[in-house]
């Protein structure tokens, strides 16, 4: 059995494997110690010179304690080899970063996404967010563009403080934003298999969109456009009032991954055979990772909040606006 690292020992480890992985010089790659003030106030950090432009470098910066507990809790040094390298291939081209510091340049680039909280409850640790019966409602920022999409952050609470902001404040800046980024649509699965080039329907522009009866008590599959993390799409508060108009009244939401939603008329279907149903498609998930809930929501029109249902059981869990606590 191989003798565990010690912190030290760790650091230099994992900073040669940077050096070498990335191709840097020695001195691109340094550490520095938690201080009270500064650059490293939150934690010790491993600096990587990322890129170099005109202004001057990019840096970033990666929180050694953390992935250090992670070792000593049992994560392979490959493992976290693995998620250093991920964010770093990131990182040199996240344009968006850089400002991270300045709320009113970053503002715009900020959005939501869903999370299970358990099974998400250690990279959560440090992030903003708010919890939704078992989902956390979670920051990001979109970062930049890669070769195969944008790529996007969870955005750490320290950062509320450098902005001077309250935490639900910058999440119903999110929300707006997450609108105009993630725009919501209306997936029909027969289109989707049969129709080349269909993107989901744009049922938030159509003043004539209609859902019949058959489909309101079937469920339709809510997203957003990509249908990449478009679960969120449920929070909107715009596409809340469509889908009351839509369903006439309130309505259930299957969360059956990150990426989706179905949505239920509460006049036409029971909560037994909803709960039936997202367990048969949880236990049909290839991925776990996309997993958001095994609970099914439902959303009270005169109380403007949902509800977190478990059999007989109500649990009451946010507001929509999130402008208080639960």
């Amino acid at each position: 059995m191989c003798q565990r690292l010690t912190y030290e020992e760790f650091v230099q480890k994992l900073r040669k494997w940077i050096i070498k992985a990335a191709h840097l010089p020695e001195d691109y790659v340094f550490f520095k110690k938690k201080e009270k003030t500064g650059i490293t106030a939150n934690g010790d950090r491993l600096f990587v010179v990322c890129a170099e432009t005109d202004s001057g470098k990019d840096i970033c910066g990666i929180f050694v304690e953390e992935l250090y507990q992670d070792y000593v809790e049992g994560t392979s040094m490959e493992n976290i080899e693995a998620r250093v390298k991920c964010d770093l291939d990131r990182a040199g081209n996240m344009e968006n970063t850089r400002y991270l510091n300045d709320y009113e340049k970053v503002r715009e680039h900020l959005f939501l996404g869903l999370l299970n909280l358990e099974k998400h409850r250690h990279e959560l640790k440090n992030a903003v967010y708010k919890t939704m019966g078992d989902i956390a409602i979670t920051l990001y920022v979109h970062a930049g563009t890669l070769k195969n999409g944008i790529t996007y952050l969870k955005v750490r609470s320290e950062y509320l403080e450098t902005w001077g902001l309250e935490k639900d404040d910058v999440l119903h800046d999110a929300l707006l934003n997450s609108y105009r980024i993630l725009s919501p649509r209306i997936y029909d699965f027969k289109k989707m298999m049969y129709t080349p080039g269909y993107a989901g329907d744009d049922f938030m522009n159509v003043d004539s969109y209609f859902i019949s009866d058959k489909k309101k008590k079937e469920g339709i599959c809510l997203s957003v456009k990509g249908l990449t993390n478009g679960a969120v799409a449920v929070l909107y508060p715009e596409v809340i009032k469509k889908l009351v108009e839509l369903m006439d009244g309130d309505f259930y939401v299957v969360f059956s991954s990150v990426h989706e939603a179905l949505i239920h008329s509460s006049k036409l279907c029971s909560l037994e055979e909803l709960e039936n149903l997202l367990r048969t498609s949880n236990s049909r998930m290839t991925f776990q990772k996309e997993f958001l809930t095994d609970k099914v929501y439902y959303y009270c029109r005169e109380e403007d909040k949902f509800i977190m249902l478990q059999g007989s059981l109500k649990m009451l869990v946010t507001t929509i606006h999130m402008d208080e606590e639960n």
